[in-house]
């Protein structure tokens, strides 16, 4: 990161490596928790948040949620 500019300092690549890893490991976590939900559900439910899904999809297009 140092020698390719995308840091000024040893310190700062490794501040930066460690906030990646934080970020994928909350990803990640996301992701099993979200699993878990979703395998817990009643049909009803799995219905509701299929209309909230399409809905929150269609209204967040235009958002890039890697954007820091």
């Amino acid at each position: 990161m140092v020698k390719a500019g995308a840091a000024e300092s040893v310190g700062a690549a490794v501040d930066r490596t460690v906030e990646i890893a934080r970020r994928l490991d909350s990803r990640a976590t996301l992701e099993r928790q979200t699993a878990a939900y979703f395998k817990g559900l009643t049909s009803e439910d799995a219905a509701q948040e299929a209309d909230l899904e399409d809905a929150l999809s269609a209204a967040s297009q235009d958002i890039d949620f890697d954007q820091p």
